[in-house]
């Protein structure tokens, strides 16, 4: 592996990305190709782009990180994502395990644990947190009890954990690169297979199954 290996960073807060560039690229083999701030700069770069490896905080205005996760792992077939967070609950690693995250790492974790798990990835392996370790055992995803979510297809399932966020169609449309009308079709899609009349009764389902 003689190229450098390109890494985006995204995350809300300058000082935060800086600092992680600053870390990084002192070590050899590595280059900060991008910074983004939220996550609809991250994708268009991504698709104009693409990385290896992304550093993703789940806290950011506009799209969270767990929404960006039911996007990233689809569409950028090769792409790693190492989850950089200050969240240590057991919902928020079960949810980027499940969205198939290559890594797991806490912002009060040392500097030489976020370095391992970058190179870790890098060669194909996956990396947690030492405080998390203790869960891993208990985040394979789980089948749904409820048929009815077994009907949805992975983009159906996508637009309706974005319609519970709150997200509009055409900001729905722009993370996911799709049009508009696009998202109206799936929309409807979904109001057919789950036999719902309206939005709120999708949002109240979506709660209820923990998709949001």
């Amino acid at each position: 592996m003689s190229e450098n290996y390109r890494i985006v960073l995204c995350d809300d807060h300058s000082v935060v990305r800086e600092g992680l560039r600053n870390m990084i690229e002192s070590e050899g083999g590595l280059k900060v190709v991008a910074e983004c701030s939220n996550g609809v700069e991250l994708l268009e770069y991504l698709r104009a782009e693409g990385a290896d490896l992304v550093i993703l905080d789940l806290s950011m205005p506009r799209f969270s990180g767990l929404e960006l996760l039911d996007v990233l792992k689809p569409e950028f077939k090769n792409l790693k994502v190492l989850v950089l967070t200050m969240h240590k609950d057991r919902d928020y690693f079960q949810k980027a395990m499940n969205a198939g995250v290559d890594g797991y790492i806490l912002k009060d974790d040392a500097f030489d644990d976020l370095m391992g798990a970058i190179s870790s990835i890098r060669f194909g392996e996956k990396a947690y947190s030492a405080d998390l370790q203790d869960r891993l055992d208990e985040s394979a995803p789980e089948s749904p009890e409820d048929p009815s979510l077994d009907i949805l297809t992975r983009r159906e399932a996508q637009i309706l954990r974005m319609i519970a966020s709150g997200k509009m169609n055409r900001d729905i449309g722009e993370v996911l690169g799709i049009s508009v009308r696009t998202v109206e079709f799936h929309r409807a899609n979904l109001m057919e297979k789950l036999r719902f009349r309206n939005a709120t009764e999708l949002v109240r389902f979506a709660v209820s199954r923990g998709i949001v």
